[in-house]
């Protein structure tokens, strides 16, 4: 696979909790600080932590193991368009076995390395985007927090996909708040829920539903 994303490849996906759709509508893809990613290897070594953000997707809406980890299957799968400008900064990952001591690495060298895990990653198949402070780029944007900048990578939503386990009050404030920014930003973004296949240990989607007609009251 080349280091960059293939045309064709113009869709990834970020698995996340109801609570920051709204902001993920409004400004893009959320830039972890490397302290809150689930893998500690991800800040050994680095000696100004705070001075990067990662961003992290995946290549499908449908993986149970990622719904487990992230959202419990409560939460939401966000699909995102791939912008020409962002294809020189989304990557696949590289899973390796070796770690480097980046104790005497650059930034841009440890930027490189952030774009690396370990093999026990591989099924993931993660695509990121890796910010430094410093870096002058048009495709990231920064807003205000509590306490430091929230940074964003600005790509579009066109989709936003439920867990099979959401609740209904959940699900009603999924469908109203894109409808909401539909109406008012004039996107198209749509809504699926998952549900769980039968006779397969497979997460499909609901055919049966339809974001435009569905009320709380159907289930």
């Amino acid at each position: 696979m080349s280091g960059i994303i293939q045309k064709k490849k113009n869709r990834l996906y970020k698995y996340t909790q109801l609570e920051y759709l709204e902001k993920c509508l409004k400004n893009g893809v959320y830039a972890s600080e490397l302290n809150h990613l689930n893998d500690p290897y991800e800040r050994k070594g680095i000696l100004n932590p705070d001075d990067f953000r990662v961003v992290c997707m995946t290549t499908s809406k449908r993986k149970m193991l990622m719904w487990s980890y992230y959202t419990m299957h409560k939460g939401i799968c966000i699909e995102y368009i791939v912008s020409d400008d962002s294809r020189s900064i989304l990557k696949p990952v590289k899973y390796v076995s070796n770690a480097y001591n980046r104790r005497y690495l650059s930034a841009q060298e440890i930027k490189t390395d952030l774009g690396k895990k370990g093999n026990e990653w591989k099924h993931e198949k993660e695509y990121r985007a890796v910010y430094h402070s410093a870096d002058v780029n048009s495709i990231w944007g920064s807003i205000p927090g509590k306490g430091k900048n929230d940074i964003y990578l600005k790509l579009k939503v066109s989709k936003v996909v439920a867990g099979c386990d959401i609740s209904l009050d959940d699900l009603e404030s999924l469908v109203n708040t894109v409808n909401a920014y539909n109406s008012i930003s004039k996107e198209k973004v749509e809504i699926e829920r998952l549900i769980l296949r039968d006779y397969r240990h497979e997460l499909v989607v609901d055919r049966q539903f339809d974001a435009k007609t569905w009320n709380k009251t159907m289930g």
